[in-house]
């Protein structure tokens, strides 16, 4: 017979088990034990005497009960290992046989290749996440909080150890990335993030994924560094005189002077800051410039649907009336005309936002349905980025929806453009002093972008600045 195959081999295992254990084949095999050891010439065997070994075969037990015994799913008979009649040496054994084995021994489900690991305990973390939340004031987390959660980071991960010869670099990643956590987790807005709100997000899962992954630009929700340069450099950019502060001026020259200036103001009006010095001085820091930025270049995330709908609320009654899309679409018609473009008439274009968004409430245009509606990007550009606005125009509705709600994962809008801005700014540097760059041949492409003649401005220019504050987007009276 050949050999069994090794999971036929464990099926077959199973099987003689289920049989074994059976209390019937149990009965049945105690009483052919028993036979055989009341057998005549059992003893002289039994002590191993002088004389011949018995016949066992001449006192072979009747079959019957054996067969009896077989449980029902063993449908065909079960080969011995005595295939004919002949001298075989019998040791029964010198005390009574254990008794059988309990159906508890025998494992409920059978695993052919080993039991699978053990699960994590999704219960025990959430009550150690409970319990340092309760350790807070308030149990909510602050900026502080999370700041000490990125600059952990900074320290002990090795796909930012480049940044332990750039110290001056360290609160601004820090910056970013505590703005990325509380742009994502807080939900409410308020400046505190509960145990709630972290449950709800994937926060725990990338902090996870730290362990594993060497490559910080892999994790693009919070932690790229490669998504923070961007962000520092466009606000390099935007900030001539290089105080960490942009005025309305300075950003309205985003995206060569895409987004208009009611928008821009109605940014620099305090309906999406939380810093009160904004509307005193006039400007926003970087880290105000942080959610800007990601609001913009992507508007399909629940808070840039957020963010823009709070600024084109300008009653803050949560509804945007029909005076509040005419304030915004007056200056889109005005910049059309102004690159000889007819402009498409007020009531077309709010009769198209309607059939766009659909809102449960006719004529009145909600938080929820911007939600609920796949294309609000597609809405928002409308009254405020002429150039997306354009952009759109030139595509069919039909290629948007599918845009909107591809059939497998996709990159979002926000890390493309994080992507194509990289790349641009590496090729850039790269033109501007292809073979003095002044760095030896060892340097990784992460340690030749950090040492650019861009990083080396920044860090000379920003050193007599001393300490900056990370916090100042936020009232003081939530830290």
């Amino acid at each position: 017979m050949p050999p069994l195959q090794p999971v036929l081999k464990r099926k077959v295992d199973e099987l003689f088990l289920r049989w074994l254990s059976d209390p019937n084949t149990q009965r049945a095999l105690h009483d052919s034990l028993r036979r055989i050891r009341d057998a005549p010439g059992s003893d002289d065997a039994t002590r191993g005497g002088p004389g011949t070994p018995p016949d066992v075969t001449r006192h072979r037990p009747e079959p019957p009960d054996v067969i009896c015994a077989l449980p029902l799913a063993c449908s065909r008979p079960v080969r011995t290992s005595c295939r004919s009649p002949g001298h075989r040496k019998v040791q029964p054994p010198q005390e009574d046989p254990p008794p059988p084995a309990s159906s508890c021994c025998i494992p409920t489900f059978y695993f052919p290749h080993g039991r699978p690991p053990e699960t994590l305990d999704v219960d025990a973390v959430l009550s150690r996440i409970k319990r340092v939340f309760a350790e807070f004031p308030q149990e909510r987390a602050t900026v502080g909080d999370m700041g000490r959660v990125a600059k952990d980071v900074v320290n002990t991960h090795p796909g930012l150890s480049f940044l332990k010869e750039a110290p001056e670099f360290h609160s601004r990643y820090i910056t970013t990335v505590i703005q990325r956590i509380f742009y994502t987790v807080n939900r409410s807005w308020s400046g505190w993030i509960t145990c709630t709100e972290l449950r709800r997000s994937n926060f725990l899962q990338n902090v996870a994924l730290l362990e594993v992954e060497p490559d910080i630009n892999q994790l693009t929700e919070f932690f790229s560094y490669e998504h923070f340069y961007v962000i520092y450099c466009k606000f390099w950019e935007l900030d001539t005189d290089h105080d960490l502060q942009v005025d309305a001026q300075d950003l309205g020259r985003h995206s060569d002077h895409a987004i208009s200036s009611r928008m821009i103001d109605r940014i620099f009006s305090g309906a999406v800051t939380r810093d009160r010095k904004v509307q005193k001085n006039g400007k926003i820091s970087y880290a105000d410039f942080v959610w800007f930025l990601l609001s913009e270049e992507d508007k399909k995330t629940p808070t840039s649907i957020e963010y823009w709908f709070r600024c084109m609320d300008l009653d803050g009654d949560g509804v945007l009336s029909l005076y509040e899309l005419e304030y915004f679409y007056k200056e889109q018609m005005r910049r059309l005309d102004a690159r000889a473009i007819e402009p498409l008439p007020l009531e077309d274009c709010v009769c198209q936002m309607l059939d766009l968004v659909q809102p449960r409430i006719p004529g009145k245009i909600t938080l929820p349905d911007l939600k609920r509606c796949k294309l609000a990007h597609v809405f928002f550009d409308t009254f405020f980025n002429v150039d997306k606005y354009l952009d759109y125009e030139q595509r069919e509705q039909a290629s948007l929806l599918r845009e909107s709600d591809p059939d497998g994962p996709e990159l979002s809008d926000w890390e493309k453009y994080a992507a194509e801005e990289y790349d641009f700014l590496v090729t850039e540097e790269v033109a501007g002093d292809p073979w003095d760059d002044g760095l030896p041949s060892e340097l990784s492409p992460v340690e030749q972008k950090l040492w650019s003649p861009l990083a080396q401005r920044s860090i000379e220019t920003l050193a007599p600045l001393g300490k900056v504050d990370l916090y100042a987007c936020v009232d003081r009276d939530h830290v």
